[in-house]
């Protein structure tokens, strides 16, 4: 009796609590307009947001900026960038990356392998749900997802080597996902974007100066395929995508009749002729895509700064306050050896040096910059101009900004194709794109070039973009190029010896051994060649196998 009186009042209470959820649609009744296909394919644009949705519910902190991880990841791991910040403790995250002395619980990597992970997943979400010719917008969306789910890939194979593939939405059961090899990953790429560019879907520019670089577009796929191409050493189809690129006569090195060379990457030259994806920023305080808190990690110090002077460049009536971004925080620093690589091969007044980096002398003498008297700043005393933070960026806003972020631009194309052309013995057709990258950087051409010139190229042009290091690793030149960095900490000072007169400071630069034993820092053949999975992953999916070395 008491066992059915029991039973009653569990199925009443049963009843009593299903209730069906409002506002809420069941996944089977969503994915069947083409305005909710649109917005599920929007989500996967919104991961490359400043902050993109749902970065605070995977814990992503400030690592769920797309821009955050091109610096603080991919660029700290190649010779362009030290981990920077006010001191080793401010951003030992930073240091660990840009040193080579992370393990599987670094942070910043393992933000970045999980942004990679959610923009499959909402790849495949709408790939799972989508139905294939429901509508021609429909097939877009899926096009683009595709695209997407590509370059999440490539991402995740040229750092992780090899990550699991995932190729649908997963059940609970499916969660432990093996390794994938090499070979698997590479072919699902290829499928994906060769499908992509084939379906007729994607859009196109109508003109090289059609404002259409906001989305995935079919030249994008193809450069994209270029380069899953020329990592796999496919020389000969990575040219042809390329030269596809080039024939359709849609985009160009951006001319000096848009804007200077170094205001490429900022909200003035926004969807410029040269862009082949870029992501809107919304120029609107109530939204998050633009936060100039991220943009403001990668400035100089600026707590360490004087912001009153004036530079020979500095806009009549203003101060170096009015001009630049005042809050920054120093991370990403540019080295040295970078700023000399712009010298060896462009001389010390080279016009795309100038648009690129400049010592602390010249923002000095032209800008206004000033370090307090005694400050000490983390880095080798050179300074990015091409993503240098200024106050136009905000378009007038109190905290957002307007400028968009750049994923991919003609240059990258360019010298893809030069490499591809060149190592499928094709010597004149890789110098004809070379050498146009170098008439834009007013550079005289080059003939029977050879594949150490376009590793130069690569790294002046392309600097603080995010290829460099995967690069590196790809040319075998990890030990040599990146085998002592960590040895030393590298730091500057300035000592006033004129208050009124910067040009009179002293500037010292200081060295400070990291590690007590060489095995501790520095790119190691066998190992550095891929991250490690991070911990919480091998954790939670045992099937994972960790890379050799961590």
């Amino acid at each position: 009796m008491c066992t059915l009186a029991g039973a009653f009042v569990m199925a009443s209470c049963s009843r009593l609590l299903d209730i069906e959820q409002h506002g809420v649609e069941a996944i089977d009744d969503f994915y069947q307009t083409d305005a909710q296909v649109e917005a599920a394919n929007a989500e996967t644009y919104n991961i490359f947001r400043a902050q993109p949705n749902g970065a605070s519910a995977l814990n992503l902190g400030f690592y769920g900026s797309w821009e955050w991880c091109q610096i603080a990841v991919k660029e700290q791991l190649s010779d362009n960038a030290w981990g920077g910040g006010e001191n080793r403790n401010d951003n030992t995250d930073g240091f660990q990356v840009a040193e080579y002395s992370f393990d599987s619980e670094n942070p910043a990597l393992e933000k970045y392998y999980t942004l990679l992970y959610t923009l499959v997943y909402r790849a495949n979400l709408v790939l799972d749900n989508a139905e294939e010719g429901k509508s021609t917008a429909i097939d877009q969306y899926r096009a683009e997802a595709k695209v997407f789910r590509a370059y999440a890939y490539f991402e995740l194979t040229t750092f992780w080597g090899v990550p699991p593939l995932v190729d649908h939405v997963l059940t609970p059961d499916e969660y432990k996902v093996n390794n994938a090899t090499p070979e698997e990953l590479w072919a699902f790429m290829e499928k994906d974007l060769t499908e992509a560019i084939n379906s007729g879907k994607l859009v196109e520019k109508k003109a090289v100066d059609d404002k259409t670089t906001w989305r995935i577009t079919k030249q994008f796929a193809q450069a994209l395929l270029a380069k899953v191409y020329l990592w796999q050493k496919k020389y000969a189809e990575a040219a042809a995508q390329v030269d596809a690129v080039v024939a359709s006569g849609k985009y160009r090195l951006m001319p000096a009749s848009e804007g200077p060379y170094g205001d490429m990457l900022h909200v003035s030259q926004n969807f410029n002729s040269e862009s082949i994806l870029q992501f809107n920023r919304v120029p609107d305080n109530n939204t998050s895509q633009g936060w100039a808190y991220f943009t403001s990690f990668f400035g100089p110090r600026g707590d360490k700064m004087v912001w009153t002077g004036v530079g020979t460049n500095t806009p009549a009536g203003l101060t170096a306050y009015d001009v630049y971004e005042t809050t920054c925080w120093g991370i990403g620093c540019p080295t040295q050896d970078l700023y000399d690589a712009f010298v060896k091969e462009e001389g010390p007044n080279g016009y795309r040096f100038h648009e690129t980096i400049r010592g602390y002398t010249t923002m000095q003498r032209e800008e206004g910059w000033r370090l307090k008297n005694g400050a000490v700043m983390c880095g080798d005393s050179v300074f990015m101009w091409k993503t240098r933070m200024i106050k136009d960026d905000r378009m007038g806003l109190t905290r957002n900004r307007g400028k968009n972020w750049t994923l991919m631009r003609y240059a990258e194309v360019l010298l893809v194709g030069a490499e591809a052309h060149l190592m499928n013995n094709n010597n004149a057709k890789a110098a004809e794109y070379l050498n146009l990258v170098r008439q834009r950087a007013q550079l005289p051409a080059k003939s029977n070039i050879t594949l150490n010139d376009i590793k130069i190229e690569k790294r002046l042009e392309l600097c603080y973009e995010g290829s460099r290091a995967q690069d590196i690793w790809r040319w075998g030149d990890g030990p040599a190029v990146l085998g002592k960095k960590g040895e030393s900490a590298h730091w500057f000072k300035v000592v006033w010896t004129d208050e009124n007169d910067p040009s009179k400071d002293i500037k010292t630069m200081e060295y400070t051994a990291t590690y007590p034993n060489a095995n501790a820092f520095g790119f190691k053949a066998g190992k550095s060649e891929r991250l490690p999975f991070p911990l919480s992953e091998t954790v939670a999916n045992p099937n994972i196998v960790q890379n050799p070395g961590y």
